[in-house]
């Protein structure tokens, strides 16, 4: 059967390809897509000079316009009104504590491990009674993708994803910020003058003092690990 149904196949193919392509029938009709041209009879002649002389199309915009006025907007007036978030919204971070304040998170680094983005940084040190305690809990959130792995992979519910999503133009959370180094600034302001940015020179203009100014350098360093990460708070 296989050598028969071989053997048949050139005899198909040449029927196949013989065969006469009936193209008329998929394209029977044909779509203007240019403009019209306008018609030259009296009734669209004085249509159009109508038109133009009372300015119709004018007034029909502004009755369009003035309608709008009347309707319910489709718009809320941000940021005084909020729309509603997803129950699965992931927002800023925080770490939890027990009914006593005693925190919660054991130093296991299962979330430093699991982070995709390698945005968290934890520090811990043996308490008296021999057990871990965190000294030092870091989100970068120029790193942080917000996928939630931490907190699903945290074995006592410590760290958590709370309804905040504006964190870095908060003012309680620039301030928060710890202030770089005078060196780091310095070396920002050299690294801008070499690259004939005279504006940006240490001698035209002095160093950031304020908290915005700081905040954007913090974002310019080259160093890593220097500003751009703070602890989330506590719940």
């Amino acid at each position: 059967m296989a050598v028969r149904s071989i053997l048949a196949l050139p005899r198909t193919a040449h029927v196949f390809i013989s065969r006469p392509l009936s193209i008329s029938a998929h394209r029977s009709c044909y779509k203007y897509v240019n403009a019209r041209e306008p018609s030259q009879n009296f009734t669209a002649i004085a249509d159009r000079t109508a038109q133009t002389l009372f300015w119709t199309e004018l007034y029909r915009g502004l009755a369009m316009t003035l309608s709008y006025m009347f309707r319910e907007p489709a718009t809320i007036n941000y940021p005084f009104e909020k729309g509603p978030l997803s129950p699965r919204f992931r927002g800023e971070h925080a770490l939890r504590r027990y009914p006593s304040g005693e925190e919660r998170c054991i130093a296991c680094k299962l979330c430093e491990a699991v982070c995709p983005a390698q945005a968290i940084t934890i520090e811990a040190e043996a308490r008296s009674d021999g057990s871990r305690r965190t000294t030092r809990y870091d989100i970068d959130m120029t790193k942080c993708i917000y996928c939630g792995f931490c907190q699903e992979a945290c074995p006592v519910d410590a760290i958590v994803e709370v309804f905040v999503c504006f964190i870095f133009f908060s003012p309680p959370r620039i301030s928060h910020i710890p202030l770089p180094p005078i060196s780091h600034i310095m070396y920002l302001t050299t690294l801008l003058s070499s690259c004939s940015m005279s504006s940006f020179s240490p001698i035209s203009r002095p160093p950031p003092t304020s908290t915005l100014s700081v905040f954007c350098c913090q974002f310019l360093l080259p160093s890593p690990g220097v500003g751009n990460s703070c602890g989330p708070p506590y719940l």
